[in-house]
């Protein structure tokens, strides 16, 4: 049995917020800052075909080519990850990105994605690719 409308709006009112706030994509801290006192991050950014068969491990794209906007939210981070990009340095940490698709995307809809690379997305030249950050200030 479905839930009706009314069953459904009165459980969205336990999870309404009471203002956001924009976040610079360039600003780590405060986007760090909100995932440590519990409140997710809204990100738009533009994602390719790539985005949809990652499987697993390191989220990287390079692809410039059939890029749609998508939003999705940074969940966490891990200042401790670390990995080996295409020209053999070693880069540590990243964001835990839910995908808001389906669990059947990703790592059960989850996307590891570096901080090397989150910077990439945020200031490739050609595209534009992330777009905005945004956060809740309080919950009702």
């Amino acid at each position: 049995c479905a839930p009706t409308n009314n069953q459904f709006n009165d459980q969205a009112k336990n999870f309404r917020i009471s203002g956001w706030d924009s976040i610079s994509p360039y600003d780590f801290d405060r986007i760090k800052g909100s995932l440590y006192r519990g409140f997710p991050v809204a990100v738009g950014m533009m994602v390719g075909d790539d985005f949809e068969k990652y499987k697993g491990g390191v989220f990287k794209t390079y692809e410039t080519q059939n890029m749609s906007g998508h939003a999705m939210a940074i969940v966490g981070y891990d200042d401790n990850y670390q990995y080996t990009d295409p020209s053999n340095n070693t880069c540590v940490g990243c964001f835990i990105i839910q995908n808001s698709w389906s669990s059947t995307v990703g790592v059960s809809g989850y996307y590891v994605l570096p901080y090397t690379h989150f910077n990439y997305l945020i200031s490739s030249g050609n595209t534009s690719q992330l777009m905005s950050c945004w956060y809740a200030v309080n919950f009702y």
